[in-house]
């Protein structure tokens, strides 16, 4: 009975999560779901699914799985590896497997359990932020109204659906402001440890975003003090010096491996101008990524409230973030200096819910004197809004409900102003709520469900031929049965855009899509090779361009196609299953996973080679960054010459194509040379402005390429097509209207005749490779004194190897892979990979954490 209210508040926190759910929860029970159609279904459903079959197996750092292999603790560090939350969602999905009351995950489930994760988290948002709050002083129903402000604010609902992770961040912060706070008042550090150690940890991004804000709260609070008895500056430094060290120490272990991926990730820089302030959105009626509360433009304008430091310091903060708001320079600092982006705006909304929940908390002896100019600021800040947004308009009943819930909530706090009424805390207190949770609902409706797609986030559609369709997992099954050597890999993707197919569908595939992946395989695609992935797009890579000797180099065993489509099987596959709908082929020159080889290319000649030379030189050995010697490198010559090029509605001059038909472009002519079976087109193009997004095809091989503006351009434009060769000796490229720059044009032959050595060779070779997790062994006898083993094993610091017991070296091979020197003789070949300094950041975090324990049993003893 002590604690009574505390029953009550969990009742009104519980009650509110449902409702402010509302929608997504209706639509959950028609069997749609809570999840973005692009990165929701790409990657938070699968990765979650990846870490979930990996983590509850024991195995932690590496996937085979992850594209070509990949580190999941640092390159996924961004999204759930670190993440404590997921921690504890797979803690709870795991029981609940095991006393069956959940089927075995899979991403789908992962995608209808969207929901549920996100009431949990809100839930325990709410109860974070009210407790801070109250232990700012304020009462019950203010801090109450403040958390639940806060735990539905729009940016909320904008994270949990499109970037799940992104959510996890509103987790973190109340309570470093309530560590803070317990620094600045009672000298009590534990909990800014705990904290930050937390944040830290958990996401490294978001760490970086809160901690400048912390920073600015922090000098705000020396600023506007809160209660009289506060430390001293002098000792407040200390104590966050101090606090600081040992939180970050703790963290350091997930805060150092995603860090490490992310500086060693590939991403174009920004070149775009980036402008000090612009018209983003409207805050106060339309926006995607924050809503003012009505009632805080109320507070705004009442004058006492600014005898509160509380209201004083959350109002001044918050009007500091809605200049931020409209600041793509201070989007860019937010985002690492990089394009902008409006991912710290929730900090935004934590403020704003201070600043009401300190005004209510004065409620009782507001008056109608002020009431007057504070009615008047907010009805003209919502007429200012609306008469400069031009793109503001109504085209739905639900849109009405947002400016209805405005005028409501107003009414409301008139008429509880000028009126003896009792309870003007908790009316006032239902009002803001109600009107928060209206509006997060409508958001969700107009801004997610239809804006976002997400109503095309359904059952049907996860069951379907463009996800994890019957048909498709029925063959890749069959081919996991035939043959499984886990290191065989399966090239299949439906849709360009759904690199990750296969983390959801369960196979060895050849892609991957994430923010942050390894730099080495990505340069191998975009510049070393110049793979044309069928959609350029930065965070990626897929398939093998169809071409043939990488297929083999790199395990590409097998090749999934529609039926009834363009299948542009590569050289040397066969039909190997098949059923009504898709056809597997095998590679039946499929290479070794451990090649030998005494043949030594060096990368600084292959630098300038045309990328089939290149593979022929993978083909026949192995590229070594400096090595002591190295062997000529194998040169190719074109087949074709200016004379061959024909222009085709349009004309080509001087390396400038322009199309003035709807389709138009080049014809190449090229020899009717019978022992070739593919061609190599390689060329550089760029787009002049008024391009926008665009398709390209050269003959049977279809490609799209981004606009000059797109944030999402590689800005490699060096490609190389591989085409059949063409019945009619003519090779046609065509693009859409336009200017294009098309210069460095070549055109390469390509006879096999390498491979079908290389195959030759390969094909008494037997080598038992085991792979566990993130261990690699197998035995190599080295009978012909070759000089290197070289494995398609991505390279990776982290990594370390040993033959015979001895360690060895790593180099990197081919530009992204691995090779290991060999012995004469028998080799007993190891590979184990851990993130790079692992046990060092774990041992610095464990230290940290006995030092924050030490502190504070002697804190507690004082």
């Amino acid at each position: 009975m002590k604690h009574k209210h505390i029953w009550g508040i969990a009742a009104a926190i519980i009650l509110s999560v449902i409702a402010a759910h509302a929608f997504f929860f209706y639509q959950w029970t028609n069997d749609t779901y809570m999840a973005g159609p692009n990165d929701g279904l790409n990657q938070m459903g699968p990765f979650k699914q990846l870490l979930y079959d990996h983590y509850t197996s024991g195995e932690f750092f590496y996937s085979f799985q992850l594209g070509l292999g990949g580190s999941m603790f640092t390159q996924l560090g961004y999204y759930y590896s670190t993440n404590l939350f997921f921690y504890l969602q797979m803690l709870v999905v795991y029981i609940l497997e095991l006393v069956g009351l959940v089927r075995e995950p899979d991403a789908a489930f992962w995608t209808e359990a969207v929901i549920f994760i996100s009431m949990a988290r809100m839930t325990l948002v709410s109860f974070l932020t009210y407790a801070c709050f109250r232990y700012m002083k304020l009462d019950r129903v203010p801090a109450l109204t403040g958390a639940l402000l806060y735990a539905t604010c729009v940016m909320y609902f904008r994270h949990a659906a499109f970037w799940e992770f992104f959510a996890d961040a509103f987790i973190w912060l109340p309570l470093l402001v309530y560590g803070v706070e317990k620094i600045i008042r009672e000298k009590k550090p534990l909990l800014f440890i705990f904290a930050l150690a937390a944040t830290v940890f958990s996401n490294f991004y978001f760490s970086y975003i809160v901690l400048i804000f912390i920073g600015i709260y922090i000098l705000a609070r020396w600023l506007i003090r809160l209660v009289p008895q506060e430390t001293k500056i002098g000792k407040q430094i200390l104590y966050f010096g101090g606090s600081s060290l040992l939180g970050f120490g703790i963290g350091l272990t997930g805060f150092f491996a995603g860090v490490y991926g992310y500086f060693n990730n590939y991403r174009p820089d920004f070149e775009q101008e980036i402008v000090l302030f612009d018209s983003t959105s409207n805050i106060l009626l339309d926006s995607r990524f924050l809503i003012v509360p009505t009632i805080f433009l109320v507070f705004a304008a009442w004058k006492q409230l600014y005898r509160d430091p509380r209201f004083v310091l959350f109002t001044i903060l918050s009007l500091l973030f809605i200049v931020f708001h409209y600041s793509p320079l201070v989007g860019s600092a937010f985002n690492g200096f990089s394009a902008p982006r409006n991912r710290f705006e929730y900090i935004a909304a934590f403020l704003l819910a201070g600043a009401v929940a300190a005004g209510i908390q004065h409620i009782r002896k507001l008056d109608w004197r002020e009431l007057v100019p504070s009615l008047v600021f907010a009805t003209g800040m919502y007429i200012l809004f609306y008469l400069l947004d031009d793109d503001f308009s109504i085209d739905h009943w639900s849109g009405w409900l947002t400016p209805g819930m405005i005028v409501i909530s107003l009414g409301a706090f008139v008429i509880t102003t000028l009126t003896d009424v009792r309870g003007k805390r908790i009316i006032t207190a239902v009002f803001a709520i109600m009107t928060s949770v209206v509006i997060a609902n409508q958001y969700q409706y107009a801004k997610l469900f239809e804006r976002g797609s997400i109503s095309e986030t359904t059952q049907e559609f996860l069951m379907s031929e463009d996800y994890m369709d019957a048909d498709q997992i029925e063959l890749l099954n069959e081919v996991a049965q035939e043959d499984p050597d886990a290191l065989s890999r399966t090239t299949w993707v439906k849709d360009p855009q759904r690199t990750n197919t296969p983390l959801y569908l369960d196979f060895y595939g050849a892609g991957a899509y994430s923010s942050i992946l390894n730099e080495e395989i990505l340069m191998f695609y975009y510049n070393d090779l110049q793979i044309d992935l069928g959609r350029e797009s930065i965070s990626r890579y897929s398939d093998f361009g169809r071409r043939a000797n990488i297929y083999s180099l790199l395990r590409g065993e097998y090749a999934m196609f529609e039926k009834d489509g363009d299948e542009n099987v590569p050289y040397g596959f066969t039909p190997f299953v098949e059923n009504d709908n898709y056809i597997i082929y095998q590679n039946e020159n499929v290479l070794p996973f451990v090649r030998t080889t005494n043949q030594i290319y060096a990368y600084e000649d292959a630098e300038e080679a045309a990328p089939l030379a290149k593979e022929h030189a993978m083909l026949n050995g192995v590229i070594l960054e400096n090595p002591e010697t190295a062997a000529d490198f194998p040169q190719e010559n074109s087949v074709t010459t200016g004379e061959d090029v024909e222009a085709v509605n349009g004309t080509y001059d001087n390396g400038m194509l322009t199309v003035t038909g709807e389709e138009g472009g080049l014809n190449i002519t090229v020899p009717g040379d019978e022992d070739v079976e593919d061609y190599y087109v390689d060329f550089l193009l760029r787009q002049e402005p008024g391009v926008g997004y665009f398709r390209m095809n050269v003959n049977e091989f279809e490609t799209t390429r981004k606009a000059r503006d797109s944030l999402y351009r590689t800005n490699e434009n060096d490609l190389t097509i591989r085409v059949e060769n063409p019945a009619d000796n003519v090779i046609e490229i065509r693009l859409p209207e336009g200017e294009y720059h098309l210069e460095d044009l070549v055109v390469y032959g390509e006879t096999y005749e390498q491979l079908n050595e290389a195959s030759e060779q390969a094909k008494d070779i037997t080598r038992n490779v085991e792979v566990d997790g993130n261990e690699v062994d197998t035995v190599v006898e080295n009978d012909a004194g070759d000089a290197y083993a070289v494995m398609p094993v991505p390279y990776e610091k982290g990594w370390r190897a040993k033959v015979n017991g001895e360690r060895v070296p790593i180099e990197k091979a081919n530009g992204a892979f691995t090779a290991v020197p060999l012995e004469n003789g028998e080799n007993n070949l190891s590979l184990t990979y851990y993130p790079p300094y692992f046990w060092w950041m774990t041992g610095i975090s464990v230290l940290s954490l006995l030092a924050a324990v030490l502190w504070g049993v002697k804190r507690r003893k004082k």
